[in-house]
């Protein structure tokens, strides 16, 4: 993967891995969450995906770098995409998230993870077999004062 290098302790050079990702699903959070990950300066997004061309072109307008899809099938092609973001309505985070991990992203689902306790156990087991690393979003997760609490 794409890195930078970066000085720790002690003046010790060190590598910082840069994941670069897709962002699949336009709809009511994905613009969100492709928003925050450009400002962020250690994670790359590279592609923004959605079955609605009018989002993806609206976003596109706001990030000319990104590359533009309609079709999953063309991000879990690409070699150099190490995650994949969901922000898919509920009843597809199971099948998606698991067709990612079977092209060896790892992925993040956009709450719910799924839709029954059954998928999301499947899609749990079948990261920890592939060794993939598979996230649940959680709104407040990160969230400076919840952190504080």
């Amino acid at each position: 993967m794409e890195g930078m290098t970066a000085f720790g302790a002690g003046g010790m050079a060190r590598h910082r891995i840069i994941p670069r990702v897709a962002v699949v699903g336009l709809g009511y959070w994905g613009p969100n969450l492709v928003r925050v990950l450009f400002e962020r300066t250690d994670v790359d997004v590279r592609w923004i995906c959605d079955s609605d061309q009018e989002r993806i072109d609206r976003l596109a307008r706001r990030y000319p770098g990104v590359r533009t899809t309609q079709s999953l099938e063309d991000v879990l092609a690409d070699p150099i995409i190490d995650g994949v973001v969901l922000a898919t309505p509920v009843h597809t985070h199971y099948a998606l998230a698991k067709r990612c991990m079977e092209a060896g992203k790892h992925t993040f689902v956009e709450k719910p993870l799924a839709a029954s306790t059954t998928h999301a156990i499947d899609l749990i087991d079948y990261a920890s077999e592939q060794d993939l690393v598979l996230m649940c979003g959680h709104t407040f997760l990160y969230s400076p004062p919840v952190r504080a609490v």
